[in-house]
């Protein structure tokens, strides 16, 4: 159920560093919850939502609408470069004037005119597999090992210090194709 009380807006915005110029960033402080992604979080309504979708919600005083994401501007990209020298930072933005509704299709085509797509499609040449790719975690000796041990992929990943999938993978020869 959302809905929209002074104490959760003010809960809200006791976490971000709000500034008196709508062309400044207002960051999420990181003193607070942060997620994997970089982006602020906190529980709001029953689920755990990323800051800047509360920020765009709490502005705007309504829900997202389905299959909608809150997008960053450039400008965010922009200060965060400033302030930081990371473009990521970008991502704890919450000042609703850099906030907009988009797609996925928004998103990625964003994402690509920033320069946030180097280390995601940009690392490694085609074809590069198996040792050759530039984040590889695994050596030809450990997925020979892989292959011919029985324990649980479970076990096995943890002792690799990588996901069980990864060996599920690896283990019906869909990894580590080797040529």
């Amino acid at each position: 159920m959302f809905t929209l009380t002074q104490d959760n807006i003010r809960r809200f915005w006791e976490k971000v560093n709000i500034q008196d110029d709508k062309d400044a960033c207002w960051y999420w402080d990181e003193g607070y919850s942060i997620s994997s992604g970089g982006y602020g979080r906190m529980t709001f309504a029953g689920r755990v939502w990323h800051s800047n979708q509360l920020a765009w919600m709490f502005y705007n005083e309504e829900k997202i609408p389905d299959k909608m994401l809150v997008l960053h501007s450039s400008k965010c990209v922009e200060n965060a470069e400033k302030s930081f020298k990371d473009g990521k930072k970008s991502r704890l933005c919450c000042n609703p004037y850099h906030l907009r509704l988009g797609t996925h299709k928004d998103n990625s085509k964003d994402t690509k005119e920033q320069g946030r797509m180097k280390g995601v499609f940009e690392m490694g040449r085609k074809g590069d597999a198996g040792e050759n790719h530039p984040r590889h975690k695994l050596t030809k000796i450990d997925v020979m090992s892989i292959m011919s041990d029985n324990r649980t992929h479970k076990s096995i990943a943890k002792d690799f210090k990588v996901n069980p999938s990864t060996i599920t993978r690896i283990k019906n020869g869909l990894r580590w194709k080797e040529g």
